[in-house]
């Protein structure tokens, strides 16, 4: 829904009609986003789920939403897209609920409208000055190597032809990319989850394989 989008986030390609700035903005999102980040996206996966596992460990058992499906995603959009958020708490609500208004608010309901639009107005000053801060890192050590998809689109900026690529439409696209890559990303995985619990033949398959990397 068009109407959703610009409220929560402002114009994005997904809800855009063809136009010259639906063709320049796509074309943006292919240039940072590519094919052969697919093995990179894996390790930090793989990494940050050791890490929920060592967590929980201890006490034996786990919250396969909250200690594992949820948080792993979240770690991606702060590793791989760039954008690591205030806290994971806060992240966490402003992934939920805009990510609910966008996508499943079909009836229009203005209780989820209005928790969307807060959080909608509390994420984009923050995403405009961390864009600010990273900028600056940036300009400051020219050949650090900060090769996340904030990074690539900050130094997009700088290219012939990029001239309307401005800080507010940084914010829009990258914003656009992480809504949409938490919950979707936790609920596919915990069905999957739920299905190889209730399948232990495929089960016995999956941690064979898994165990043969």
């Amino acid at each position: 829904n068009a109407g959703r989008t610009n409220r929560d986030n402002g114009p994005f390609v997904l809800s855009m009609d063809r136009s010259p700035q639906h063709e320049r903005e796509k074309e943006l999102l292919n240039r940072v986003m590519k094919r052969d980040d697919v093995a990179r996206i894996r390790e930090i996966a793989t990494a940050r789920v050791q890490e929920c596992l060592d967590r929980v460990t201890p006490r034996g058992w786990m919250d396969a939403v909250e200690d594992l499906t949820r948080r792993v995603p979240l770690r991606v959009v702060g590793d791989y897209f760039g954008v690591p958020g205030p806290d994971d708490a806060v992240m966490r609500r402003w992934m939920r609920t805009l990510f609910h208004d966008l996508f499943l608010n079909l009836t229009d309901d203005t209780a989820v409208a209005r928790k969307a639009v807060t959080s909608y107005e509390e994420m984009r000053p923050y995403l405009l000055g961390w864009i600010a801060r990273r900028k600056a890192e940036i300009a400051a050590n020219p050949g650090r190597a900060n090769d996340d998809v904030l990074a690539r689109m900050i130094r997009c900026q700088g290219l012939p032809g990029m001239e309307w690529l401005d800080d507010d439409c940084i914010r829009r696209n990258i914003s656009g990319l992480i809504i949409g890559a938490v919950d979707t990303t936790s609920a596919a995985a915990a069905k999957v989850i739920d299905q190889l619990l209730r399948r232990p033949k495929e089960l016995a398959g999956a941690r064979q394989a898994a165990e043969a990397g």
